[in-house]
């Protein structure tokens, strides 16, 4: 117990630490500061989910943990591909030492499932502990083939007109895995699933995780070198 608390404290200390480092233009927090600001949050934030619910993905499914930031830089590196014809993100400042950048790729990239999962569970354990019900919203098959549809339409769009369909990108794959996994047997992790029950606390504590981080991540990255 004494040991997350004190993770908790040098985590945030760290954290801190390098925002004003990276302000001053101080390297390596300059250069590095997605991969000190990330993995200083989600280290801080594992630490109290640890300490509170001991539902930690870092600190209680550390297996798990190694998977998901695993399949995290391989999703990520999807979107890369399709920014490939999407043109929407650039990146400056980046090294141009292949050594120091390609694994610099993984480490920043490694972040994004992560962040939202911890941060999804940090919701749940504060915001969402007593659930959240709603009536059930029974999705048949046939609903299921459209989602398939819709989803595949959303990820071809963009490749086709990229100025107007981007932001199907982000949208596309809830669709289709959400479909593809109900088919799989694996209902009760999807979206669909959970509204056949009633259960509305898995869709509100991912939107509140991704909205967070997706505004911590501008704002952190508007200062970073």
């Amino acid at each position: 117990m004494i040991k997350f608390k004190a993770l908790v404290v040098a985590a945030a200390l760290l954290h801190l630490s390098a925002f004003f480092l990276m302000l001053w233009n101080v390297e390596p927090f300059y250069t590095f500061f997605y991969q000190f600001g990330w993995w200083s949050y989600i280290i801080f934030i594992a630490a109290l989910n640890h300490l509170q619910a001991e539902n930690s993905l870092i600190f209680d499914h550390p297996r798990r943990f190694f998977r998901v930031f695993i399949y995290s830089s391989l999703v990520w590196f999807f979107f890369e591909a399709y920014n490939l014809r999407l043109e929407n993100w650039h990146y400056y400042g980046v090294p141009i030492e292949a050594w120091i950048r390609i694994p610099g790729y993984f480490i920043a990239f490694g972040t994004v499932l992560p962040g939202i999962f911890e941060t999804r569970t940090l919701v749940s354990n504060n915001l969402l502990a007593g659930g959240l019900k709603g009536p059930a919203i029974r999705l048949h098959r046939p609903v299921l083939y459209r989602f398939l549809l819709i989803g595949g339409l959303m990820m071809i769009a963009p490749l086709i007109s990229p100025r107007v369909f981007f932001p199907f990108v982000w949208v596309g794959l809830i669709f289709l895995l959400d479909a593809i996994l109900h088919f799989m047997g694996a209902a009760s992790v999807t979206f669909s699933g959970q509204l056949s029950k009633g259960d509305y606390a898995g869709i509100a504590s991912f939107a509140v995780a991704g909205l967070l981080c997706g505004f911590l991540w501008e704002f952190w990255n508007f200062w970073a070198g």
